[in-house]
């Protein structure tokens, strides 16, 4: 019984201790991921609008949106968004501009399955969005072509990327 003790309270101590070793790692690390991910948001900004000096950051009804400047002026609006895909969420930046043309649209990140899903990142397949006005349909198979194989992962990209647009318009109207 006093083995059983002995380990019990061996296995608790080195329980206790590894658990601080993994928060004082998160502390100290989480920080670094939330600038990392700011500077990959900021950098996609700057992609979708290379023209714009400034981007401005505009909160409505607590989602967080990117006003895209330059000299002053507006160029447009872009967003963060996050849609289901066939494997997990799929996170990606749309950008539209003032005239409601989908200035283009940057992935953030996937989970889909490597070498299907996983090419909804080809340059190939995401720079269709680009220059789509936003009362387009973004039919998938008649305005989009999907990736062969990859239907449910083309068609959350798609749909995503719709809603959206749909939504920064919505946004544009109420910061013009």
């Amino acid at each position: 019984m006093k083995d059983l003790s002995k380990m019990v309270v061996t296995l608790l101590v080195i329980s206790m201790i590894s658990g601080l070793v993994l928060a004082v790692t998160y502390e100290n690390v989480y920080p670094k991921i939330l600038a990392n991910d700011e500077a990959k948001l900021i950098g996609s900004l700057k992609v979708l609008f290379p023209e714009s000096n400034d981007f401005k950051e505009i909160v409505i009804n607590d989602n967080v949106y990117y006003k895209a400047v330059k000299d002053g002026k507006m160029l447009g609006v872009a967003g963060s968004f996050t849609n289901t895909g066939f494997n997990g969420d799929i996170t990606f930046v749309v950008g539209v501009d003032t005239s409601g043309e989908v200035a283009g649209v940057e992935l953030l990140g996937h989970t889909e399955t490597p070498g299907l899903g996983a090419r909804i990142a080809d340059e190939s397949f995401i720079s269709q969005f680009k220059g789509k006005m936003i009362d387009e349909a973004f039919l998938l198979g008649e305005d989009v072509d999907g990736i062969t194989g990859a239907t449910i992962s083309s068609r959350a990209i798609t749909d995503g990327i719709k809603n959206a647009a749909n939504e920064l318009a919505s946004v544009l109207d109420k910061i013009e």
